[in-house]
């Protein structure tokens, strides 16, 4: 049985990279196979499963190869991240076929959506242990922001081997990512900046997605709310001015806690909590939310 289910997905890797997922048939698959389609069907579900298992399966190979990385003998930290750098930007350029799918595969399947949070979680994870262990403890107030760069600096040279096939050497974009990572962390600390993303933003989040759940409506509004209040409190402004702001901030609160949010009462106090420029970014942020009440509201009008 394995060998037939091991041979299908064989199968589907190669139609998946020459054809694509969405043009890729389970009837192709299970042709290509010489098995009938009902029999595939005793091991994979739907087409969706075979592609999740898939995933799964070069998910756990990448996690295999970070884990035996940490077993080599006379590494230093630098060496071992290093290492992992090269393995994870050679995972995804072996794997280029998933990663084209996957954001599709986000917008039309969107009971997929859970589980590919996951497995990004999982990296977002292991790459905040790898960071502690490379830069040392005394930078983990600071770990996230740091993440993030490493993540966006990751993605910009994927996506330039991937869909540009610029002929780069990954040994050379390792190295120099672990340079720039090692000069921020340096500035950070010397400067005492103060953190961007704090474990309070971001471990719900992981958390969340480690068991495949995104955090909820409700918590991430809030999450944005209490931060409005945060940042009113420390603006250079009279003391009747943010006792106003205050006032639209907690009058906001309590208006989206409503059952039925009166949608004109929102926008007039994010209208006026937008007056100081320092808010704005939260400020639109918030408005998604309104768009998401109005979007709700038309959806569920009788025609």
């Amino acid at each position: 049985m394995s060998l037939i289910r091991d041979r299908i997905i064989e199968s589907a890797v190669r139609h998946f990279i020459e054809k694509g997922y969405a043009a890729t048939s389970i009837q192709d698959i299970s042709d290509d196979c010489g098995i009938a389609k009902g029999s595939l069907y005793k091991y994979f579900s739907s087409k969706e499963e075979l592609f999740k298992e898939i995933h799964k399966s070069r998910q756990q190979l990448l996690d295999d190869q970070l884990e035996g990385i940490l077993t080599e003998v006379g590494l230093t930290p630098r060496e071992v991240f290093v290492r992992e750098t090269e393995v994870t930007l050679e995972f995804f350029l072996t794997n280029k076929f998933i990663m084209q799918e996957i954001k599709e595969l986000i917008k039309t399947k969107k009971e997929m959506a859970p589980f590919f949070l996951q497995m990004r979680m999982r990296l977002l994870d292991h790459h905040r242990k790898s960071l502690i262990r490379l830069l040392g403890e005394q930078i983990t107030p600071h770990i996230w922001d740091i993440v993030t760069v490493y993540g966006g600096i990751i993605k910009e040279f994927n996506f330039l081997m991937i869909f540009e096939n610029k002929p780069l050497r990954i040994r050379d974009i390792a190295l120099f990512t672990v340079g720039r990572l090692e000069e921020m962390a340096a500035g950070i600390l010397a400067k005492q900046e103060t953190p961007i993303l704090t474990d309070a933003l971001m471990c719900d989040m992981v958390d969340n997605g480690l068991e495949g759940k995104r955090v909820s409506v409700e918590e991430q509004r809030s999450q944005l709310l209490d931060a409005l209040l945060a940042i009113i409190k420390e603006l250079a402004i009279t003391g009747s001015r943010r006792a106003q702001l205050v006032d639209a901030a907690l009058a906001l609160a309590e208006e989206f806690a409503r059952d039925q949010p009166k949608v004109v009462i929102i926008q007039a106090l994010l209208s006026l909590l937008q007056q100081e420029h320092e808010l704005s970014s939260l400020t639109l942020q918030l408005e998604k939310y309104v768009r998401k009440l109005k979007n709700d509201r038309e959806c569920s009008a009788p025609c």
